[in-house]
């Protein structure tokens, strides 16, 4: 077994690096979010070409709704406490 010592710099700095990427990862599900409306707007729009807006735009809803329910889940995760 770890040294408590040892153990809690160990687990501080998972944190921080948690901390750190979270948002970054984050922010590329919703770039990636906005770049595929983008992508599907101009390919309908410019390109005059038929898409099945429904089923796009369902895929697009759900990405969304688990981008914010992963988001209020590692929120709830951070407010719990810790042992």
């Amino acid at each position: 077994m770890l040294l408590p010592q040892i153990r809690s710099v160990i687990l501080r700095s998972q944190k921080e690096q948690v901390d750190v990427a979270l948002p970054w990862l984050l922010a590329l599900r919703w770039g990636e979010v906005l770049c595929q409306i983008v992508l599907i707007g101009s390919v309908w729009l410019v390109m005059d070409i038929e898409i099945p807006l429904l089923p796009v735009s369902a895929i697009i809803i759900f990405e969304g709704g688990a981008i914010s329910i992963s988001i209020f889940s590692i929120d709830a995760m951070h407010r719990s406490p810790t042992r």
